[in-house]
């Protein structure tokens, strides 16, 4: 009798278990909470008063979500499902050949932008006092190199891996994304140093990134870092916005 109640409670257990993990494939995209505590955030608690992350476009941006500035630092929820509007297809972007696309009808879209300003009420640019990175910076005036890693939130309406590598001019970009369908993290590394340019876009987690201010991660890159201007060139990358597929996003103030 102990046996076959011994053997009821396993499959049982079993049972629950491949419920709740059937439940748990089922359930679809989840928001995405961001805790972020801003390097130096502190010297901002007189500016900053509320931070948004969106998806830039003009005249008016979408608003994934708002909220306010506390303690040096801020908490966003990106929700888990995104107005259609603001997403492309990943097949109608140029990639060359050598990039291997493993579903060209997925739809993708990201976070563009996380804006601190220092109004209570409205979002006019006048008081967009200054937008935040999820970075990590390693100079090495040695070798005359720069790095720099951008953390990226990317949204996928359905599974999506990209792989491969090109050469464009003096510039390797490689590719080793693997997205799933809703919220991703994805990592952009460029390095510039006495050899050129290689720029990693991948899901593999880059240990270190932390939260800083654009302005702040300006004055972390040396103006120049060699005599091929290479901290300029770094600087001109992180103004520049770009989608971590390429696509420049231009933001008026």
């Amino acid at each position: 009798m102990k046996k076959i109640l011994f053997l009821m409670a396993i499959v049982a257990i079993v049972a629950i278990t491949f419920t709740n993990c059937k439940k748990d494939k089922n359930k679809g995209p989840q928001p995405l909470t961001i805790k972020a505590q801003v390097e130096n955030g502190a010297n901002y608690n007189d500016v900053f008063k509320r931070v948004r992350a969106i998806i830039y476009d003009y005249p008016s941006p979408y608003i994934l979500d708002h909220t306010n500035w506390v303690n040096g630092g801020f908490t966003l929820t990106l929700p888990a499902t995104i107005d259609t509007n603001y997403f492309y297809a990943i097949g109608d972007e140029d990639f060359p050949p050598s990039i291997t696309i493993s579903n060209k009808n997925a739809r993708v879209t990201e976070v563009d932008y996380f804006e601190g300003f220092s109004s209570t009420t409205g979002w006019d640019y006048w008081y967009n006092e200054d937008d935040f990175i999820h970075a990590k910076i390693d100079v090495n005036l040695t070798s005359m190199s720069i790095s720099v890693t951008q953390v990226y939130y990317l949204y996928a309406d359905s599974p999506l891996s990209i792989s491969g590598s090109y050469t464009d001019y003096d510039r390797e970009v490689r590719f080793s994304l693997s997205l799933r369908a809703g919220w991703n993290v994805g990592y952009q590394t460029m390095k510039i140093s006495m050899d050129g340019i290689v720029m990693e876009v991948s899901t593999n987690a880059v240990a270190g990134c932390k939260w800083y201010t654009l302005s702040d991660l300006y004055d972390l890159i040396p103006f120049k870092a060699s005599e091929n201007n290479h901290g300029d060139l770094m600087k001109n990358k992180l103004k520049t916005k770009r989608t971590i597929f390429g696509k420049p996003i231009k933001k008026s103030k």
